[in-house]
């Protein structure tokens, strides 16, 4: 997603996306290693009080099923990087759906920009209309 996104207070932003495990060319060594899709996700709070997680599929049952549950990811703050975004970082085996639900927390309305980079693919849709 790229640009500022407005969010209203309360509301959940609804991104989907697909891990993309790369092909391991060390066909012939039989240690070959497994490949891990890698996936990066930095969301830069613009104004207002923004969080993040990601949800796998199992997530999301839980979430309709009104069962508790722990999300897959949560964005944390990360001294290291400029502009103090909330971050979080995955390794996927599977090139199975995921979902990474940005959630205005605050009072006000707020923008956020979500950067997400590495072995990821987004369907056409990148917003979905869960709730």
């Amino acid at each position: 997603a790229k640009g500022n996104v407005q969010i209203q207070p309360g509301q959940w932003q609804w991104y989907v996306f697909t891990p993309q495990v790369p092909m391991s060319t060390e066909i012939e060594d039989e240690d070959a290693v497994i490949e891990h899709a890698k996936v990066d996700a930095a969301l830069r709070v613009q104004s207002g009080a923004v969080s993040f997680e990601v949800w796998s599929a199992d997530n999301l049952n839980n979430w309709r099923n009104g069962t508790d549950f722990d999300a897959t990811g949560i964005g944390t703050t990360n001294e290291s990087l400029s502009g103090d975004p909330l971050f979080w970082q995955g390794n996927f085996e599977g090139n199975n759906n995921y979902y990474l639900i940005v959630k205005n927390t605050g009072t006000q309305s707020a923008v956020y920009s979500l950067n997400v980079t590495g072995d990821v693919s987004f369907p056409a849709t990148t917003s979905l209309p869960v709730q």
